[in-house]
């Protein structure tokens, strides 16, 4: 159980407080909106940590030869690739069924959502760029979530804003592993 926790990563789910950026920068006090917020930061976490399963399985043999990666359940072999696909479809269908209930267009998000990421995974994740605008455009996503949960129009403004700062952090950090490569491939000469 410890190695499926491990692998749906929930301490990623801070990126998914962007849910709330949206209520939050209007004046309304709090209401029953936080509470349908929560539960659609919940699922969405939930089925965020699902992709990060199937993600981890189709990289797994890259991942069994990376330093910090390999110790991953599903690349060590800690969590099999069988229970992490069970796992995932679970959390995937329960989501699903759980949304309809919270608010029926959250599934259309988390469809969009589910589908930038099967196309990340699978084709522009080593692609300069488009590799970033996928993943600028699933931040994105997340404010147009909370949009759609508290009937908040999402102004041009905030969405470039988050779109490009999405685009600099995704950029920034990509440089920094890159400059720690270098710094490392230096040191061994």
């Amino acid at each position: 159980m410890n190695n499926l926790f491990l692998s749906l990563r929930p301490w990623q789910w801070i990126k998914n407080l962007l849910i709330f950026v949206p209520y939050l920068l209007t004046n309304k006090s709090f209401d029953y909106i936080m509470v349908e917020l929560f539960f659609a930061f919940l699922l969405f976490s939930l089925f965020v940590s699902s992709t990060y399963l199937l993600n981890d399985i189709k990289d797994r043999e890259i991942d069994m030869l990376h330093p910090k990666k390999s110790d991953r359940p599903i690349a060590s072999g800690a969590l099999t690739v069988r229970k992490a696909k069970l796992s995932a479809f679970l959390i995937m269908t329960l989501v699903t069924i759980i949304s309809f209930f919270v608010n029926q267009n959250l599934i259309i998000f988390i469809f969009i959502y589910g589908c930038i990421t099967y196309i990340y995974s699978n084709y522009t994740k080593y692609i300069y760029l488009l590799d970033t605008l996928s993943i600028s455009s699933m931040f994105l996503i997340r404010i147009f979530i909370g949009g759609e949960i508290a009937k908040i129009n999402i102004t041009p403004y905030l969405a470039l804003f988050i779109f490009f700062t999405s685009c600099i952090l995704s950029i920034s950090k990509k440089l920094s592993i890159i400059n720690n490569a270098d710094s490392l491939n230096e040191n061994e000469f």
